[in-house]
């Protein structure tokens, strides 16, 4: 089954109110368990359809805000490493043993807690958790 989403376009005449509204339907196919993204315009319509396997890491950056968001979609994961940076380049596989236990994921519920926001101190709004913001 393709999976489509419908998309109204609401055109409101501000400034001119007596005129009528219009509203035009618009399909997306985003095929089977959302195999595909789509990249929507309200001016230009649909920009471009990509396979959601395309991509592991995604960067949203935005005033003071930033995320690095996984892919879980194309079975990406990350794990706590329980490791100093001056550790990584002497691990072996055997050190990976137990990490499941820290997994992190996206916040679907806000668009800047990616899963690399997982650990940020909530009390420093300037934390992201993989980095700190420096106004330097």
């Amino acid at each position: 089954m393709i999976h489509t989403t419908t998309i109204k376009k609401l055109f409101i005449a501000l400034a001119f109110p007596a005129m009528a509204q219009a509203q035009t339907n618009e399909t997306v196919t985003v095929n089977p368990g959302y195999t595909n993204q789509t990249f929507y315009s309200l001016q230009n319509g649909i920009l471009s359809s990509v396979s959601n396997t395309d991509w592991d890491l995604g960067f949203q950056v935005s005033g003071f805000e930033a995320a690095i968001i996984i892919n879980g979609k194309n079975n990406v994961k990350l794990y706590d490493a329980s490791k100093s940076i001056s550790e990584w380049s002497s691990m072996v596989p055997s050190d990976t043993a137990g990490m499941t236990t820290a997994e992190f994921f996206n916040n679907d519920a806000h668009i800047f807690a990616g899963a690399f926001n997982t650990t940020a101190d909530t009390a420093n709004p300037f934390d992201l958790s993989w980095g700190v913001y420096d106004f330097a």
